[in-house]
């Protein structure tokens, strides 16, 4: 049941406008969404019920000073406050029927902000999951090996415990967008209209799903869209709604639910969660005892916690980080923003601290080591492994390279199904600068290319491999899911053995359908590649690596065909 601050009830109980029988209409739809908090797609995650809506709605209660509520806070700006705050979890709710509406839809509802429809947002998510490493499905799934099947929205039974995570992850990603569209569209469900904008004036529908987006946002990039949109309104306050007050408030009231009320605890400790990511969101919150204003400190905000090891104290410690960190944004936004005005909105909070930031706490009373310890692989490694994985033997790395051209052309070819496409791979030994005792090696493919996506999740990552890929499914996977072209990569190693050849590889590339080429240089020990644009006219890949002068000799010593071949 809503329970809305008595200080909110008395500004607006004698307000007769129109925003009022809004107000009215859309907190009794939304109350008896969050009242039901049945989560479809959240079945382990914490409360996103009304209790957290009303942990939230007391908490900006309490953010607001009294100077500041009195100048600020009219009725119209509380019915918005208490409107967006309803609003911002709103899509957590989806139901099956619903969330099949959404990713249905082609238009693009705010295009000032938004660039992909819902379908195409979708359809982008789909194949990215493919791409998930082991550490992505155990965290989500809580199984690195787990086989992750695309969801058919033909019937809801036939969506498995997986594919609720997986649409469960799609919709956390996306749901501040979800909660903005909302509050100007509504909701539908089976082409029905189950919940209806939140206004009947589209600008202010416009601002209090603006607000509710804001949680899940980097706030200045909203700047340019309420400066172009609401210029003439005033764009510091428009339509006299002091918006990016508001959007403090809720972002931080939202933040600091960290307690354990957030959770339901017995039904946790008796079975746990799967995900790996779901059961950790539930410990820091049960290891959290108190939050509270300090009484020495009025603008400090107290957490009492009791971590039960060190990877809880880290997750701990992080998020205290994060929220005094969010804390310090607005501030400085509100300065920015109304720095300028004689009278300024302010927040009674400044600060958190927590008994596990003390230096006594850390270093007497814990038994175990407050700090983040993981295997860490040395920098050394990838060129400690080559060596021993392909024996120095340099046809690896040249086969290797000429493998991903012939996969690249196979893709092309299959992809753009032309009959007068022809598949060419040329590779050669050239003098290096000029140099007659220096040498490089190149291979030229006109396969299919690779754009920045490529680069970063499959050419230079070790240990990832383009055959999760849908694209690379679609060409080569048969009906049994089998491969249709051997894999002739050793220990899934890939281009590491490419740096048999020579310390540094360059690479020319343009991907089918791209405006536009990259070009880099990369070396084993490269933190930061960088990766330039290029206006090229050709479609593929050009690799060239400078040949190491101790190897030099298995290139000599091999007739020049046999490299080829």
């Amino acid at each position: 049941m809503k329970n809305i601050p008595n200080r909110f009830i008395d500004s607006i109980k004698d307000d007769s406008s129109s925003l009022s029988v809004d107000y009215q209409n859309s907190i009794n739809a939304y109350t008896q969404v969050y009242d039901e908090n049945k989560l479809y797609f959240f079945e382990e995650y914490t409360n996103h019920g009304i209790d957290h809506i009303n942990a939230i709605l007391n908490f900006s209660n309490q953010l607001i000073p009294e100077d500041t509520f009195t100048n600020f806070i009219d009725s119209q700006n509380c019915f918005v406050l208490i409107l967006s705050t309803f609003l911002h979890d709103i899509g957590m709710h989806h139901t099956f029927q619903s969330f099949k509406n959404l990713i249905s839809q082609t238009s693009i509802s705010i295009p000032e902000l938004d660039i992909k429809s819902w379908k195409e947002l979708w359809k982008e998510f789909v194949e990215k999951v493919n791409k998930y490493d082991a550490k992505k499905r155990e965290m989500l799934f809580g199984d690195r090996n787990i086989n992750i099947t695309i969801p058919e929205f033909d019937s809801k039974d036939n969506l498995t415990g997986v594919h609720k995570k997986l649409i469960g992850e799609f919709i956390r990603i996306h749901h501040p967008r979800m909660a903005h569209e909302i509050a100007v569209n509504g909701m539908y469900s089976n082409g029905i209209q189950v919940i209806k904008p939140v206004s009947r004036e589209r600008n202010m529908a416009d601002l209090i799903g603006l607000i509710a987006r804001s949680h899940g946002a980097n706030m200045r990039e909203l700047f340019q869209y309420i400066e172009n949109k609401y210029t003439t309104t005033g764009a510091l306050n428009p339509l006299s709604i002091h918006i990016w007050y508001l959007m403090c408030v809720l972002r931080i009231a939202d933040y600091v639910q960290i307690d354990k009320n957030r959770i339901n605890s017995i039904p946790f400790r008796m079975s746990g969660y799967t995900s790996p990511l779901s059961n950790m969101e539930h410990v820091k919150h049960l290891s959290i005892e108190r939050v509270y204003f300090s009484s020495i400190d009025p603008e400090t905000l107290m957490i009492i916690a009791s971590p039960e090891d060190n990877v809880v104290f880290v997750e701990l410690d992080e998020l205290l980080t994060a929220i005094q960190n969010e804390l310090d944004v607005s501030w400085a936004i509100l300065g920015e923003k109304y720095g300028s005005q004689l009278k300024k909105p302010n927040l009674s909070l400044r600060r958190i601290k927590s008994n596990i930031q003390e230096t006594n706490y850390k270093d007497t009373i814990l038994d175990f080591i407050p700090e983040r310890i993981i295997f860490e692989a040395s920098s050394d490694l990838p060129y400690l492994l080559v060596g021993p994985l392909y024996g120095e033997d340099v046809s690896y790395g040249v086969r290797e390279l000429i493998q991903n051209s012939i996969d690249a052309c196979y893709m092309r070819q299959r992809i753009e199904n032309e009959s007068n496409y022809k598949p060419e791979i040329n590779v050669r030994i050239i003098y290096f600068n000029g140099q007659e005792d220096k040498f490089l090696f190149e291979i030229f493919d006109n396969g299919i290319g690779m754009n920045a996506d490529i680069i970063k999740n499959y050419f230079l990552k070790a240990g990832s491999t383009n055959r999760r890929s849908k694209e690379w499914e679609l060409c080569f996977l048969n009906e049994d899911r089998t491969s249709s072209i051997a894999r002739s990569g050793r220990f899934g190693i890939g281009l590491l053995s490419a740096f048999l050849i020579g310390d540094e590889i360059s690479v020319e590339t343009r991907k089918v359908g791209e405006r536009y080429g990259l070009q880099f240089t990369a070396s084993l020990t490269s933190e930061n590649i960088k990766v330039l644009k290029k206006d090229t006219e050709f479609i593929g890949t050009k690799i060239q690596i400078p040949i190491r002068d101790n190897i030099l000799t298995q290139f000599k010593e091999r007739p020049k065909n046999n490299i080829v071949e």
